[in-house]
Parts: structure tokens; C-alpha cells; sequence
């Protein structure tokens, strides 16, 4: 709980005084240390045993004030004490710094130009090209543009209010996100074009094609047990946070895993099962009995049950028999409920680019026989041109954690995971969702097959396009008109809107009328939304929001028994719902919905716990008042959510992420291991800044869209390109597997704290034999190491990690004097250290007492924050870093350069002393009882007690 204002007024005369009350005793605190560490045979003062003493629980928490290093603030003093006999520092006259309008108008503009690079072009010796990169951070920024240095000099002031007056006079400037993606070669887009152009020929020809496409692929849907997992929940903006989630039983810790199999088409005969042709579980799911498992009508899977790899081996993923069995199984289901063999939409994976149409096998069952061309086989790296599939992974994963939320942490095992996973992907499935896609791939691909640059309106939808030239089509290339001109409807524009809508009616019965059979007297809906879907029908059909088999017999009905195309006329104003009942509904969506919960260990035993609404459509099924407001008024659930959002500002929606959920027994671990810490520090004030602060961790550097980076521009501007952070001949990931140790030592400041970094086993292109140490040392002893299996370790093992521990350890002894005190917490590498015998070959063992490891408890990365913060704050760096070098990164060589760099030079000053200063408050926090409530009185912040729970947000 953040602490409390208790009233929003400027200082006033006291309060400021108060404030000088509080600098006098930092200082006058500060020249008391100072003068504990004289020493009177050389008439100096040790400036960081005397930050050490400045940090310690005897100072009140004064050190907090400081936002200098604390040595150099204690010198600065203690000089002053010594020659004026007063602590205050001199005299500034005249009022605050204020940059002027125009100064911070220049320096936004500099900000947000970026800089040029120069590329050279890959295959032509001596050619190059210019590119534009933006900045990513202020530093960055500062680093290469000496105009902003001046700027910044003139005023003297600090990077981020330089920044926060930019921002203030220039609301153009900026920051967004860019993604990662793959960089395509020459022959890769002429591949695209052709592909695309292909494509559009194929279409003219035949416009019923487009619903014949299966777009098939298969994806994976992992449930982690920590923080890998969010899900978004409306709430009162007013009220307490709602606690973050737990998918996964406190019992099972290990992910559980769902691999499937997707097929969906646009053909009118699915509608009903919105657009699903199979969905299939494939081997690597957890928990998957093949024996058992039934294909989605209801049939037995016939034949081969189980697959293995050509190493004999069960599989685990899907294999290339196993794929073709799978689109056997589509092939024959489409054909058999249209009558038409369906045009494959595959991508060109490993257990997919030998598929053979002409001869597609399925063990137990006759081969089947299509004409090649049946296989589309889009081009390499194109998940764009496969939008069909790719848009129904990207939107049922997000539905299956809303799902899992709301059945509250039901999700324990493989079977149960697996079912929501099935129901997501089939009849969770949006209607029309997969027809919506269909209904704008030609566009896409005449975007794609376009020059770059080139620009056309789309006579269909009236869009303004422009040409990739092969490549993604940029964001925002697609745009509408209206939108651009920003302009109300004026009466002939709504006079154009009637006459489309008399125009798409027009259609419909066109449609209709062409599937009519004179011997039964009746017309074939299906058929004709096949037609109406067409490119000769102008692009009317995508006015249309309901199912259009629904909406051309309707209105050939009309037009049969009244001789008119326009439906009933409707009277009167549009629907407005009252505020009265946009509050009750509001009310009913924040208010979530309590369910009742086994205690485990506790037979008949239970307890109420409030679970929120992730969606509207999940509020609407489990709440009968809303469904009430909701059909009293016919709107859609969008436009009542939208009218309560108008009538109540405190309805909000909030991200929750997922995280482990303790047992009672690990409550109570926690709340012993922060209760003995407390007494510890306690007794030793000066063990805070003995401890060492180490794990391990990996950066993994992706080909395709894995990552992201924020950049400054102008919100007038083009949207700049997405990013490649990998060269188009490395697709396969580049990793960086390291060893880092931090501490709060005043001895470290010059090193940010950090004592060890060090690469792993397991790291890309590591060449251990001439790896050096961080301090120029050649590493001796063991150079590899190995598994039991004696094969050559792909991650950290338990020798390695006790190597790099005894290496943390004389390192920080022999530049501090004092053995550390390991935080290590109880990955298996780890769990077995002794540190009463350190071993590490060809150096003799260290021998510390057993209680300098403090070996943290399970599942608790907040205790080892001193760390984790470390590697939440570095891997971003990494990513600017990578991406104001332009794509420079290719090796892992050059990768390991940058990572080393952000994680040594590159941790921020006193980023782990500001970690540790907070961490006494954190011990308190979980060890009190669970809604006690308390002020710090160092802080004078307002606490809460989690009793062993993780502290709420906002709790410090």
C-alpha cells in the first residue's frame, strides 16, 4: 500500500520546515558515521565503512533521503564539518531551473529524428545503404547527439526531467513499441510476390476457391505454474486490487503442455461450427492417453495410436507421419460434407515440407489423390499470408487463461487442461472470425505483390493501400477514408450509406435466385453466400454482421412475398440505455462472483473466494440480472459494456498475472525464514551489505516476432518498421546462458555492484578454453563440464554452479575482508551446496559456517529481489541495445558482448543498494499476519501484512 496522501495541498510553512528538519538530521546522521571511522594515525576517515554505518537500521532510515552515493555525500559533510563547523551544504540562490519552451522543443526534435546508419548490402562488396534508427532511451540518445548533450549541460539537470519537459511542451513526441520479425532475403520476397500474384490469378479465375482453403497448422498451449500468464479482469477502479492468479495447483509445478492440431475453413457448410473443420490433440500433450482419445466427431481414431521418432523413441511433438495422418483426416471430412477436395494452407515446418497431395497415407485407411496445386504451401516465414489459422491461435490462447481463471485455479492436470483447450478452439470460436480473415486475404496479397511504396484505393472497400513490395504489410496500411478525414456523416454521405445498403440487399437476392431449384421450388442458401462472398459482388458482403446464409434468405423471403428488398421499417430513435440500468450493470460486472473452494488436507472444509469477470460474454452467462438489462434493451454486449464505461469512470479493466500459489506449510517457511532474517540484521546491521545476491538466468535472442523494444519518434510520423534483431541467414535462436552475483558493498559501488559475471554451459558459439573471468583472470581448472550421461552439459550443472559460487566467494573475501552470505535459492542446481565445503577444481575448498547460506525459500523471487530485478531491468537494455546497433547481432559471439555489457557496465548506480534498503520492509511485510496494518516509522509509509503471502502491489 503505497503511502497515503492524506490531503493534496502545497507545502505549507510547516511541512517545510519539516523538511529541513529531515536534511539536518541526514546530515548531521551522515558526519556521525563519518567520525565512528577516523582513524587517528592518519587523520582520514573511511568513507565506506561509513556508508555501510549510514545504511544501517541505527540511522532511522535517513539513508533513503540521499540520492547520491552515500560515501560521497558522507565526505562532502563531514569536509564541511570539519572546516565551517556547520552540515549545510553552501547557499543556492534564485529559483528552481527551468528549461526554456524552445530549448525543450529542440532537444523533442532531436529526440524523436533518431540517427542514420550506414549498412553494407550482404552478397555486393563495397555497396551500402542508409537506414533510420531510432532512440530507445535518453542515454542513448545523450551518447550520440552532442546537440542534446549541450542542451542538457546548459541547464545542468538530470536525463529525466531534460525528458519530462519535452514531453510537457511537445505532445508529439512519442514513445511506441516495435516488434521483432523475421528479415526477408531478395529471393524471399521475389518468393512472396509470386506467391501473391499466383494467388490473385487463381482467384479470378475461380472466386469460390477462397472457401475452399483449409488452413491448417498445429500450436501449443503451455500452463506454467509461476509468472508466465496474465488475464485481464474487470474491476472498481476505487476499490483493492484484486490478488494476482494461480492456474496451477501448489502440488504441480511442472508446466503442463497441450499440442494440437487446427484446421478452419470459410465454406458456408461449416458455419455452424464456426468455420472448425478438426481440431485435434497431437503427441507431447501432457497426460494424453492416444488410445482413448476420439477424433472430434465422435469416431475412433483408426490405425497408428501412438508415433515415434526415427530414433525409436515415443514422440514428443508432432511427427511428419503423424502430421500427414492428421491432414488425411481433414482431406476427408471436407470432401465428404462439400463435395470438394479442399486447397491446403500449409506452412513450410520441418514435419510439413514433404507432404505429398497426390498421395496422402493414413495407416488403416485408402491413400487419397489430389492434384498438387491443392498444396498452396505458402512461403517461407509468412504467418501474414496464413492469417486464417494464425488469428485463431493469437485470440483462443488469451480465451483459455480467461477460462481458467474463472473455473479459479481448477487446472491441475492434463485431462482437465485439455478440455478447455478443445472447447476454446471449437465452439469458443468466434462466428464468422475465420470468414472475416478470408474476406480480406486479396487484399492483403495485392498489398504484398505490390512495389513498395506504391499507393491505390481499393475499389471494393474504398481503403487507401499501399505496396510492401513483398515484404509485411506496414501497420496502418490499410485505411479507411472516413476515418482519415475525421469528418461526421452529413446527410449524403447517410444517403450513400442507404443506397449500399440497397445495393448489398440487391445482391443477396441475386445471390439467392441463382441457387433456385425448379424441381423442389427452393433455393440453397449455403451456395449463395458462397457467391455472395464473391469478387463479383463488389465487396458488399463484408457490410453485413450476421450470418449471410441467414441474411439472402430473409431477404429472398421479402422479396418473394412482398416484392421488396427493405426490411421492416424501424420507428423511432436509436436505443438508449438509461444511466439507472448502465449503473446496475456496471455494479453487477465490478461485484465479480464468489465460489466456494475445497480446503486441501481439510475433508468438508471450505472457503469463499471472489473470482472477477474476464469478458462480458462470461458475466452475461453467470449473471441473470445483466442478462435481464441486456435483453430489455436488444443490444449486443459491446454496446451495453460501452454505455457503462460512459456512465461509470470507476469500471476498469486490469491485468492479472499468474503466480505460484503456497501451501500452508510454505506460508509458514516464509514467514520463519523473514522472521529469523529480521532478527539477524537485528543483531548485525552491517550483514545487509555482506550479502551476495546470485542466480543464474538465459537471453534468448529469436529470428521471428519474440521481442520487443519501446522507441521515442513523432505521433505525426509514419509508424516506423518492426524490427529484426537477427540476421535472414540465422533463424535458429541465439542464447546466452550466464551467472550473475550482485551486492549492496560499498566496495562494489564502482562496479555497480556486480561481483561475478559469468557465460554457461549452454551458450551459443562458447568457446570456454578462452573464456577470462570478469577480472582478466584465465579461468583454471574444469573448462567443460558435463551431465551424468556424459554428454556435454546444455545448462548450468551442479559442479559448474558450485565452481562460479567459489569463485563469488574469494573474489568478495579478498576485496571486502568478510566471507558473504550466499542468496540462493532452491533451483535443483543449487538445492545440494554446501558451503561449508566449496569445491572448485585446482583451487583448495573454502569452508564457511553453514548459516552464511540463506538459501531462500521455495518459490520466492520477491525475497531474491536483490537479483531478479537485476535480470527484469537488464533484458530489456539488451533489447535497445541490440536494436541501436541496427541488426548488427548475428553471432553469438556478438550477442554474449552486449549481454555482458548491460549486466556489468550497464547496471544501473545503486539499483542493488536500492533493492536491499527495501528489503527489512519486505521481511516485515510477509512475516506479519495476513491484513495487519501498520506505519513504518523509517518510511512513514502505511503497511499491510501478507502473512507469507506475496506483498500486494503498491504495498511498499
Amino acid at each position: 500500500m503505497a503511502l497515503t496522501r492524506v490531503a493534496s495541498t502545497s507545502k505549507s510553512a510547516e511541512t517545510q520546515g519539516s523538511s529541513q528538519r529531515k536534511d539536518a538530521e541526514t546530515r548531521e546522521w551522515a558526519v556521525v558515521c563519518a567520525a565512528s571511522t577516523f582513524d587517528f594515525g592518519t587523520g582520514e576517515i573511511d568513507p565506506h565503512k561509513a556508508a555501510i554505518l549510514f545504511r544501517s537500521r541505527h540511522g532511522g532510515g535517513v539513508h533513503k533521503r540521499v540520492k547520491e552515493r552515500h560515501s560521497v555525500f558522507i565526505e562532502r559533510h563531514y569536509k564541511n564539518f570539519r572546516e565551517f563547523g556547520c552540515i549545510a551544504d553552501a547557499h543556492r540562490s534564485g529559483r528552481p531551473v527551468i528549461i526554456s519552451e524552445e530549448d525543450a522543443l529542440a532537444a523533442s526534435k532531436i529526440l524523436k529524428a533518431g540517427h542514420w546508419v550506414t549498412e553494407k548490402i550482404k552478397g555486393l562488396p563495397g555497396a551500402t545503404y542508409e537506414e533510420l534508427i531510432y532512440f530507445s532511451t535518453m542515454d542513448e540518445a545523450l551518447l550520440k547527439s552532442p546537440q542534446l548533450q549541450a542542451i542538457q549541460q546548459k541547464y545542468g539537470v538530470s536525463p529525466s526531467k531534460l525528458l519530462k519537459r519535452m514531453h510537457a511542451v511537445d505532445p508529439d513526441l512519442i514513445r511506441i513499441t516495435l516488434r521483432s520479425h523475421h528479415k526477408f532475403s531478395y529471393a524471399e520476397l521475389q518468393d512472396r510476390i509470386r506467391w501473391c500474384l499466383t494467388m490473385l490469378a487463381r482467384v479470378a479465375a475461380d472466386p469460390s476457391m477462397m472457401y475452399h482453403i483449409v488452413f491448417c497448422d498445429e500450436s501449443t498451449f503451455v500452463l506454467h505454474g509461476l509468472s508466465k500468464h496474465s488475464v485481464q479482469v474487470y474491476c472498481s477502479a476505487g476499490a483493492a486490487r484484486p490478488s494476482d492468479v494461480c492456474f496451477i495447483s501448489d502440488k504441480t509445478i511442472k508446466p503442463i503442455k497441450v499440442h494440437f492440431f487446427l484446421a478452419v475453413t470459410a465454406h458456408g457448410q461449416y458455419e455452424d461450427a464456426n468455420g472448425v473443420v478438426l481440431y485435434e490433440e497431437c503427441s507431447g500433450t501432457t497426460d494424453i492417453d492416444r488410445r482413448a482419445n476420439k477424433l472430434q466427431d465422435g469416431s475412433e481414431m483408426t490405425g497408428k495410436q501412438e508415433y515415434w521418432t526415427k530414433e525409436n523413441e515415443l514422440a514428443k511433438s508432432t511427427t511428419e507421419e503423424e502430421m500427414e495422418a492428421l491432414l488425411h483426416i481433414v482431406c476427408t471430412k471436407f470432401q465428404k460434407k462439400t463435395g470438394h477436395w479442399p486447397y491446403l494452407s500449409i506452412d513450410n515446418a520441418s514435419i510439413q515440407a514433404h507432404i505429398d497431395v497426390t498421395c496422402l497415407k493414413r495407416e488403416g485407411q485408402p491413400n487419397i489423390s489430389m492434384p498438387a496445386h491443392h498444396n498452396l504451401k505458402i512461403p517461407n516465414y509468412s504467418p501474414d499470408i496464413n492469417r486464417g489459422i494464425e488469428h485463431q491461435f493469437g485470440g483462443g490462447k488469451p480465451r483459455v487463461r480467461n477460462e481458467c481463471y474463472s473455473l479459479n485455479h481448477q487446472v491441475i492436470t492434463g485431462a482437465e487442461l485439455r478440455k478447455i483447450v478443445r472447447r476454446q478452439f471449437t465452439t469458443g470460436v468466434p462466428k464468422y472470425s475465420v470468414a472475416k480473415d478470408v474476406a480480406g486475404l486479396t487484399l492483403l496479397w495485392q498489398i504484398i505483390s505490390s512495389p513498395a511504396g506504391q499507393q491505390w484505393t481499393d475499389q471494393e472497400s474504398g481503403r487507401v493501400c499501399l505496396g510492401s513490395g513483398g515484404n509485411w504489410g506496414p501497420r496502418g496500411s490499410i485505411m479507411d477514408v472516413d476515418k482519415a478525414a475525421g469528418t461526421s456523416k452529413s446527410a449524403e454521405t447517410q444517403g450513400s450509406s442507404q443506397r449500399k445498403d440497397a445495393e448489398t440487399r440487391e445482391w443477396a437476392v441475386v445471390c439467392a435466385a441463382s441457387t433456385f431449384d425448379f424441381g423442389t421450388g427452393e433455393i440453397d442458401p449455403h451456395k449463395a453466400a458462397i457467391l455472395f462472398r464473391s469478387r463479383h459482388g463488389g465487396g458488399v458482403h463484408k457490410r453485413v454482421k450476421e450470418r449471410h446464409s441467414v441474411f439472402i434468405e430473409r431477404h429472398y423471403k421479402n422479396f418473394r412475398e412482398f416484392g421488396c428488398i427493405a426490411d421492416a421499417h424501424r420507428s423511432g430513435r436509436p436505443v438508449i440505455i438509461s444511466e439507472e440500468d448502465a449503473l446496475a450493470a456496471s455494479k453487477i460486472l465490478k461485484a465479480g462472483h464468489w465460489v466456494t473452494e475445497k480446503i486441501k488436507g481439510l475433508p468438508g472444509a471450505t472457503y469463499e473466494e471472489l473470482i472477477y469477470f474476464s469478458t462480458m460474454d462470461e458475466a452475461l452467462l453467470k449473471s441473470p440480472q445483466l442478462q435481464a438489462i441486456q435483453q430489455k434493451y436488444g443490444v449486443s454486449p459491446s454496446k451495453l459494456l460501452k454505455r457503462m464505461h460512459a456512465v461509470d469512470p470507476d469500471l476498469i479493466r486490469i491485468t492479472l498475472r499468474s503466480h505460484h500459489k503456497f501451501s500452508y506449510a510454505e506460508l509458514q517457511d516464509r514467514i520463519r525464514w523473514c522472521l529469523t532474517m529480521l532478527a539477524r540484521v537485528a543483531a548485525d546491521p552491517s550483514m545487509m551489505y555482506h550479502i551476495v545476491f546470485c542466480d543464474e538466468s538465459t537471453f534468448v535472442l529469436h529470428g521471428l516476432s519474440k521481442h520487443s523494444v519501446q522507441v521515442y519518434c513523432s505521433a505525426g510520423a509514419a509508424r516506423p518498421s518492426d524490427v529484426c534483431f537477427i540476421s535472414d541467414k540465422t533463424i535458429k535462436p541465439i542464447k546466452v546462458h550466464f551467472f550473475l552475483a550482485v551486492t549492496a558493498h560499498g566496495q562494489y559501488e564502482d562496479a555497480n555492484g556486480v561481483v561475478l559475471y559469468e557465460e554457461c554451459s549452454g551458450t551459443t558459439d562458447i568457446d570456454r578454453r578462452a573464456n577470462k573471468l570478469q577480472d582478466g583472470s584465465e579461468m583454471t581448472g574444469k573448462q567443460e563440464y558435463w551431465t551424468k550421461e556424459n554428454e556435454l552439459a546444455k545448462s548450468t550443472t551442479e559442479e559448474e554452479m558450485e565452481a562460479l559460487l567459489h569463485i563469488v566467494c574469494t573474489k568478495f573475501q579478498k576485496k571486502t575482508g568478510h566471507w558473504p552470505y550466499l542468496s540462493i535459492d532452491n533451483a535443483s542446481i543449487q538445492a545440494h551446496i554446501d558451503v561449508t565445503c566449496l569445491k572448485r577444481e585446482g583451487q583448495p575448498n573454502i569452508s564457511m559456517p553453514a548459516h552464511h547460506n540463506l538459501k531462500i525459500p521455495n518459490y520466492s523471487p520477491d525475497i531474491n529481489r536483490g537479483i531478479e530485478h537485476q535480470f527484469g531491468g537488464g533484458k530489456p537494455r539488451v533489447r535497445n541495445e541490440c536494436y541501436s546497433l541496427n541488426h548488427q547481432v548475428i553471432t553469438g559471439a556478438e550477442l554474449r558482448k552486449i549481454v555482458r555489457r548491460q549486466f556489468t557496465t550497464g547496471v544501473p548506480k545503486y539499483s542493488v543498494a536500492k533493492d536491499v534498503a527495501g528489503l527489512t520492509l519486505l521481511w516485515q511485510i510477509i512475516s506479519s499476519p495476513a491484513g495487519q496494518q501498520w506505519t513504518d516509522q523509517e518510511s512513514g509509509r502505511v503497511c499491510l501484512g501478507s502473512g507469507g503471502n506475496w506483498g500486494p502491489r503498491g504495498s511498499m
